[in-house]
């Protein structure tokens, strides 16, 4: 058996992820997030910000950040993980 070490927030947002959906997830985090900001890379973003919060991000970046997340445009929510100089995309419905 593989053991995973992970963090506080590590844990917490595992568990809200694995028992938590749509509206309820963004909620919680966001809620979480607001008490330390120890939740900021977990924050989901509504899709309707989608074209504002990429306007300065070239195509070709959006593109690649698509490809190395889990991205579905009809989602109703998403986060920008940055990973050094490398972006991905996520989504979550």
């Amino acid at each position: 058996m593989t053991t995973t070490t992970m963090n506080r927030a590590e844990a917490i947002e595992t568990f809200v992820r694995d028992h938590m959906t749509g509206d309820d997830l963004v909620t919680v985090i966001n809620y979480m997030n607001s008490y330390d900001g120890s939740f900021e890379e977990a924050e989901y973003i509504l899709m309707d910000e989608f074209d504002e919060i990429m306007k300065e991000e070239s195509p070709m970046a959006v593109a690649r950040a698509i490809h190395k997340g889990i991205f579905d445009p009809n989602d109703d929510y998403f986060k920008v993980v940055y990973d050094g100089d490398a972006m991905a995309l996520f989504s979550a419905d």
